[in-house]
């Protein structure tokens, strides 16, 4: 969660909402491939990043 290739992620719920999140792990970009997780799981993901202030 600290980054090295990307963004830091320790705090990423500060600057972003979990719909922000979710959008990013669908269609990826900034150097993550889009779709690495899907559905419940990708929801989960961003729901758990974005409590992350």
């Amino acid at each position: 969660m600290e980054g090295g290739t990307g963004p830091a992620l320790k705090e990423i719920g500060k600057e972003h909402s979990k719909d922000e999140i979710l959008k990013q792990i669908k269609n990826g970009g900034g150097g993550m491939p889009a779709g690495l997780i899907k559905g419940d799981e990708a929801e989960n993901v961003a729901v758990w990043l974005a409590s992350k202030k």
